[in-house]
């Protein structure tokens, strides 16, 4: 394969460390004459690849005398979008997501059975239907599944769907063209209206705007309208009062990540549509460690095939150690960021909202309720990110603190820091400030 090859190639001319930290953990996914995916843990490993690896990387190719190809640094989400994009249907569906392949247990069994019913009743039952839940747990499959089945059982039904990134790039462009009536036409002709990550609509009014209208027309003549999002309707900041309103009149379901039985299952069923046989001891083994959600799940289970392909073995317990090692690794490291320092934190939840209240000029009963003024919002943010990254608590536990918060809504927050974390001077400016109040409390 051609980045085993580079890899080899990398082992001889990099440190141990280097090449243990930022290149044992990546696996080659897919090749053909123009590229070569490449699986890996997290945006950030691209980020340092690309900078700091890169004149290596070509050393490598030319050594071994490989032919020039594109190097795609993808995330498992990432791969998962490409690959769709690239399988999609007229109407944005994905023929590989099915009811059929979709494990179903207690953390999903809801959202399921609501999404099998509006997918055999279209328009006539839980009306629109609005699942949320954490990222890589299943929403989006249910959104294909839904489409999918419609699209086989009606085919005079006209199936659309679009994540909502993708809506607010259609309407840009649109607008640049002067063809937003055409846009608009478009999707109030759906009888299924399929939209994914409506979260993503925060602050963007004009795509919100575009949003209820089509919304009410689909609704007012009774066609299917689905929705997903990472929190519950009530709890989506930054949206309009009557689209929240709207995505509440049908039935809500949730969807939390999997427990340990299903997450065997998930292993066993997708091992099977690899080709691949998985042993219980090692499915176990890996289901026990990886608890967060179905998409890090499946990215264990590719790097453990490939290892055992690689090295001519046999699925093992043994392998799949060494092949879940370096994603357990990433999953625990903290986002790069100010820190408060190498010595062991001792400080409390109670004492980061209090931080962050004072710095803010707010309460902490302020910071802990349910308002969202984006003058609360903000430093509820940062202060749900600090009590992640920098005390380690667990979702559940942040989210109690909070007033009792949903965990997808504590996840939300987190990563609104993240994504922002290393290009906005002024959350470096706010985190660098609530330091100095938390420092002395810590020493």
């Amino acid at each position: 394969m051609y980045w085993v090859k580079i890899l080899q190639g990398l082992q001889r001319r990099l440190r141990p460390q280097s090449f243990n930290s930022w290149f044992r953990p990546t696996v080659q996914f897919y090749e053909d004459d123009r590229r070569v995916q490449i699986l890996i843990p997290s945006k950030f490993f691209r980020e340092v690849i690309q900078r700091s690896y890169a004149q290596d990387i070509q050393a490598c190719i030319q050594e071994a005398q490989l032919p020039p190809k594109e190097l795609e640094f993808l995330t498992n989400e990432e791969l998962e979008k490409a690959h769709a994009r690239e399988m999609t249907t007229d109407g944005g569906l994905n023929p590989i997501y099915t009811f059929e392949n979709f494990v179903v247990g207690v953390s999903n069994q809801a959202a399921h059975a609501a999404s099998t019913a509006v997918a055999d009743h279209p328009g006539h039952v839980y009306n629109p239907l609005f699942i949320y839940g954490g990222v890589g747990l299943g929403k989006t499959h249910l959104l294909h599944a839904i489409g999918n089945r419609i699209s086989q059982n009606r085919p005079d039904l006209r199936v659309i769907y679009v994540s909502c990134d993708a809506l607010m790039n259609q309407l840009v462009e649109a607008y640049q063209r002067g063809n937003v009536h055409d846009l608009r036409q478009y999707y109030r002709a759906a009888d299924v209206l399929l939209l994914d990550d409506v979260h993503t609509l925060a602050g963007k009014e004009r795509t919100q705007e575009e949003v209820f209208s089509i919304f009410n027309i689909l609704y007012q003549a009774q066609k299917q309208i689905v929705l997903t999002a990472d929190q519950p309707p009530q709890a989506l900041a930054n949206l309009e009062e009557r689209l929240v309103s709207r995505f509440s009149w049908g039935l809500i379901a949730d969807i939390q990540p999997p427990e340990l039985e299903t997450r065997i299952a998930i292993l066993h069923k997708k091992a099977m549509l690899m080709g691949v046989h998985i042993p219980d001891d090692v499915a176990l083994f890996i289901a026990e460690r990886i608890v967060d959600n179905v998409r890090t799940l499946e990215g264990a289970l590719r790097r453990l095939v490939f290892l055992a392909s690689m090295k001519s073995q046999t699925l093992s317990i043994e392998l799949a150690r060494e092949a879940i090692t370096p994603l357990l690794e990433s999953l625990s490291r903290p986002t790069p960021g100010p820190t408060l320092g190498s010595a062991p934190m001792r400080i409390s939840i109670q004492d980061v909202i209090r931080a962050v209240a004072t710095y803010f000029k707010l309460s902490p009963e302020e910071l802990v309720s349910r308002t969202n003024r984006p003058q609360v919002v903000y430093p509820r943010q940062i202060a749900m990110y600090l009590a992640r990254h920098h005390l380690e608590a667990s979702l559940n536990e942040i989210g109690q603190a909070f007033g009792g918060k949903h965990h997808t809504t504590v996840m939300y927050a987190i990563r609104k820091i993240e994504e922002n974390l290393h290009s906005d001077p002024r959350l470096q400016q706010d985190l660098h400030g609530i330091f100095q109040i938390l420092r002395p409390s810590s020493e």
